[in-house]
């Protein structure tokens, strides 16, 4: 019922119920019929009212057909045969009680009944339906018109836009989620704005500048990459029902759930990144922060991608939140910031470039330091030699000493956004994968 299927089978549905609940039931089931859908149900004992509501009746008596056709005509037919329906009486009881079999004149009760069977197959009532089956049967099937049913019950701009109503819907109705994701960057932005808060441009304030940036990327990523990746399963249960039932496919299904999540994964990183990037004082320049929040909210996309990869790749909810620390803490400690990738061992340099905490991290260290041109010594000497472990010159030397290099930071955004396609598109193949499978 709740998927609108065009045909019900209802095996006894008011056994068990009282008269009220039954009848209650059964009116729910006319209101089904009255829409245009076809119900067909075995009824134990109605009552006269519950028995009014249905159209036509089959009376079985042996495993043969004692009668078929419109409820009001049957009480003529009993009558004509014999069994004239009292006043006053229900018709249901009538009927059963007219073909029913007592153990104790079981013999008497066979004749009886073989003789209504025997009258309803010589009726004009059983003539007419062998007619209709004949009648039907004497059509030609055109199979062609079959291939021409669409696969869906409505077209894809109509799926796409009811599955979205409902996720924003369901979104609306229990903001649970929505709520702890924010409280939490709330806090995590001003924790991390008061320990970071106002740093300099010295040997000290290099390393936490670098260190707040990279926390902050680090953040983005795990906080978002944890909140979808138990995405699928959760849902997969009623997706493939529904699918089968041919209320949408998998394609507008995949794209609204990356819509509907779309401006939570803008807003949230862009306001903690934000908090934190004015308490710490990064840099002064506001194309600077453009350019780095647009750059971490790229980098907390392809985290995304990648909690939907781990989550569509995984059986069930326990498996994808398993999966996310050894998918993703080998990205994390090759992305420049732990070790610097000049000192990587040769079988392990691959990994950086697979690791979008690498491009990240290097893209807003170049914007953060390339237009730096003084870094204050503090710890200098009077012999002009910096005793400090984090003094550089300028940014540029900074930049340099640490393995970023400008001349690719085109090439971070290339691999970012492709990073975001790819992973994207593997899990909607493996999705669509599992679909055709079930």
């Amino acid at each position: 019922i709740v998927n609108h299927p065009p045909l019900l089978f209802c095996d006894e549905p008011t056994s068990g119920l009282d008269s009220s609940m039954a009848y209650s039931l059964v009116a729910s089931m006319r209101q089904l019929a009255d829409s245009g859908k076809t119900v067909i149900c075995t009824i134990h004992q109605p009552t006269s009212q519950t028995f009014e509501m249905f159209d036509s009746l089959i009376l079985l008596a042996e495993g043969r057909i004692a009668f078929m056709g419109p409820t009001h005509v049957a009480p003529h037919f009993f009558s004509r045969i014999g069994y004239r329906l009292p006043k006053l009486f229900n018709p249901a009881d009538h009927y059963i009680q007219s073909l029913a079999i007592s153990p104790h004149n079981r013999e008497y009760d066979l004749q009886r009944v073989s003789g209504i069977v025997d009258s309803f197959e010589q009726s004009e009532f059983f003539a007419q339906i062998t007619y209709d089956i004949q009648l039907i049967e004497s059509q030609p099937v055109h199979l062609d018109e079959y291939d021409e049913i669409p696969a869906y019950n409505t077209g894809y701009y109509s799926q796409f836009g009811w599955l979205l109503w409902r996720q924003l819907k369901l979104d609306i109705k229990n903001p649970y989620a929505t709520k702890i994701t924010v409280i939490q960057a709330i806090i995590v932005a001003l924790f991390l704005g008061l320990v970071f808060l106002r740093l300099e441009n010295n040997e000290f304030g290099v390393q936490n500048k670098s260190g707040a940036l990279f926390i902050i990327i680090m953040q983005s990523t795990f906080g978002f990459l944890f909140s979808v990746v138990n995405t699928f399963p959760s849902d997969l249960t009623l997706v493939y029902r529904e699918s089968k039932n041919r209320l949408y496919s998998i394609t507008p299904y995949y794209l609204v759930k990356q819509i509907a999540e779309l401006p939570k994964f803008i807003i949230i990183p862009g306001f903690m990144i934000t908090v934190v990037y004015y308490m710490a004082g990064l840099n002064d320049n506001f194309g600077v922060f453009i350019q780095i929040l647009l750059t971490i909210i790229l980098c907390t996309q392809v985290a995304v991608s990648c909690g939907l990869f781990l989550s569509a790749a995984s059986p069930n909810s326990e498996a994808a939140i398993a999966l996310v620390a050894p998918a993703v803490m080998p990205l994390l400690i090759f992305s420049g910031f732990f070790i610097n990738d000049t000192l990587l061992p040769d079988y392990f340099v691959w990994m950086k470039y697979i690791s979008w905490f690498y491009y990240t991290n290097q893209a807003c260290n170049i914007y953060m330091w390339r237009d730096i041109s003084s870094i204050a010594c503090t710890s200098r000497k009077a012999n002009d030699t910096c005793s400090g472990l984090g003094c550089y010159e300028n940014g540029k030397n900074y930049l340099n000493s640490n393995g970023f290099k400008e001349n690719l930071l085109a090439l971070d955004y290339v691999i970012l956004i492709l990073m975001f396609f790819i992973l994207r598109l593997i899990a909607y193949w493996i999705l669509r994968s599992k679909f055709r499978r079930s």
